[in-house]
Formats: structure tokens, sequence, C-alpha cells
């Protein structure tokens, strides 16, 4: 893990115990990076560990593909074994998990709170915030298995989710 000075040089350098897939920064600046199957917390300024969670065990597969920082600081992990999970960081406890029907590769908070969760399903999962539970689903279309699976996700001012699946971008109105 780097932070990297305007200029490019290295502002600090931190070490986890596997690859980082996935970071996001809370509103106080700790940065948190996804790093097999647990979820760090990096000081801004000098990089040093202030939190570890461990998702799993060495015999569960739940290495971390996707983080985003939700209000409330309410920490959303998607992992390889098809959850997302809601991690409250200050208590260092799980509040929920919810299953997707594929890994969940994308993650955005929306303005309203509502996470959207972008899956290698080929699904756009819309999940309460307070308890993981489920809004909506829409479907990118049919097809053999991933060949529509959503990898990026993020929210407009618009109202308008934009889903990166397969080779093409959809955008998809929140207006009904």
């Amino acid at each position: 893990m780097y932070a990297l000075n305007p200029d490019g040089t290295v502002r600090w350098e931190s070490r986890t115990q596997a690859s980082v897939r996935a970071i996001t920064i809370a509103r106080n600046g700790l940065i948190y990076a996804g790093s097999g199957k647990s979820v760090y917390a990096f000081a801004p300024n000098d990089g040093a560990l202030k939190w570890k969670f461990a998702l799993g065990t060495m015999d569960k597969a739940v290495d971390v593909v996707s983080l985003v920082m939700g209000r409330g600081d309410i920490l959303y992990v998607g992992s390889i074994d098809h959850n997302v999970y809601a991690i409250d960081p200050i208590e260092s406890r799980i509040k929920w998990s919810f299953k997707a029907r594929g890994t969940p590769f994308a993650l955005a908070e929306g303005h309203d709170g509502t996470i959207y969760v972008g899956s290698y399903d080929g699904n756009i999962y819309a999940l309460d915030a307070e308890g993981g539970k489920l809004r909506w689903r829409f479907s990118t279309g049919t097809g053999e298995w991933g060949r529509n699976a959503v990898h990026a996700i993020a929210v407009g001012n618009d109202k308008i989710i934009y889903a990166g699946s397969g080779a093409a971008v959809e955008a998809i109105s929140l207006s009904r």
C-alpha cells in the first residue's frame, strides 16, 4: 500500500498480508484497504496501522474485492463468498450481511444512503443501509454466467446509476 505525494514521490508505504484489491477513504481521513480476508485502516499522514478486521478463517473463502465507506462511518465490504458485509469499525463488528447470487465486485452509496451492489451474476442490488434488506434487484441481461457481470458502479447527482456491465456502460434511472 503506497501513498504518493503530488510530485509522484512516495509519502509512505505500509504492508498487508495479501494483495490489496480495494481502497476507500473515511471522512476522518483513515484509508481502508481490503487485502485477502482482512480490512486494514491506515493513518493518512504516515501509514501507521490503526485497525485490522479479519472477515474469515483459513478455511472460508471471504477475500475482499470491494469497499465503500458509507454514512455513519459504516464500512461496506464485498467478498468472493458472494456476501456484502456492513462493518462498524468503531465496535469492530459485522452489523449485517447480504448474500448476492454472485461476487459483489462493485459497491456505491446513493444520495439517500442506499447501498448499490454490482455483482458478477449480472445484477445490481439496492440494499437498505440499516439492515441490509433488499429493496430491489435489476438484471443487466441474460446469457452465460458472468457475461453481464457488473464490475463497476457509480451514482450520479442526476439520480442515475452508471454500471459497467460486460463490455458496456448502462445508465439506470432511479426516478420512477
